[in-house]
């Protein structure tokens, strides 16, 4: 390991753990120890803020404390790898299942999950959605071997939860006497981006389960066909709840290779 590297490393550990003892005398003598204490504090405090400012509602429910405590465990486990702010957060939610406060709290790593589809969305590549019009002159025949390419903004995700309450009720307009029965079932919720705003909206089951056939590459008939098996579809009603919300930009011909879109993972363990 070279000379450079090492004053490297030191410097890394100094501004992660704000031990000066990493640092000691190796910069600037006297000084290197205060530096490191400045640079780490910022280190800290920018990275705290991206995290509350991407996740408000998990914060909410959490607390200010709490919250300020799970950010801290957080940087330090899992710091950044990349410089811009917004990209920071993105396992956030998985840390949330194993960190020990949040245990009463099972639904929270849904809801965090929710809040980084939706920083997502928000810095995806900005394109126009498939509109109606765009598939008024396909043929039938022509249309059952399309693929449909998933918009960059688009995520789709799924909660045992009651998701879309627990969401209501945590905002800052709430009511506070407002309560959500965990027991109530889950949804799928989409989230899009098919103007400058990011919007979300829950979707049907059938729905749900054709745009990950889709999205996944399937052809419209492979879709349809496998709605049919796990049961009875509206496969038209589906297609057509997607491609209002904004779910897609595109048509691509069967033989074409499609671009992965996003999906913002839940945990279905805490779930069940």
């Amino acid at each position: 390991m070279s000379a450079l590297h090492k004053l490297q490393e030191k410097l890394r550990r100094a501004i992660m753990t704000a031990d000066s003892q990493y640092i000691a005398a190796d910069l600037i003598p006297g000084r290197a120890p205060r530096m490191a204490q400045i640079h780490a504090s910022h280190f800290r405090i920018s990275l705290g803020e991206a995290l509350a400012a991407t996740f408000p509602v998990t914060r909410r429910i959490v607390g200010d404390g709490c919250f300020a405590a799970l950010a801290r465990h957080y940087i330090l486990n899992e710091p950044p790898v990349s410089p811009c702010l917004f990209e920071y957060g993105e396992t956030f939610a998985d840390y949330i299942r194993h960190f020990p406060t949040c245990g009463d709290l099972p639904y929270l790593p849904d809801v965090a999950r929710f809040e980084w589809a939706l920083n997502e969305a928000a810095h995806a590549e900005d394109t126009a959605v498939l509109i109606l019009d765009e598939m008024a002159n396909i043929s039938p025949d022509r249309a059952e071997r399309l693929r449909f390419i998933p918009h960059p903004a688009a995520r789709l995700g799924s909660s045992g939860y009651p998701l879309w309450e627990i969401w209501q009720v945590s905002r800052p307009d709430a009511e506070s006497s407002a309560t959500v029965d965990l027991d109530a079932g889950g949804v799928d919720i989409l989230v899009t981006r098919p103007d400058l705003d990011v919007e979300w909206r829950v979707v049907s089951p059938d729905a749900g389960t054709m745009f990950r056939k889709l999205q996944a590459g399937a052809k419209l008939q492979e879709a349809i066909t496998a709605g049919a098996a796990s049961g009875k579809v509206d496969a038209a009603a589906a297609l057509l709840e997607l491609v209002v919300a904004g779910a897609f930009y595109g048509l691509a011909p069967d033989y074409a290779r499609l671009p992965q879109s996003e999906t913002w993972r839940v945990d279905t363990e805490l779930a069940s």
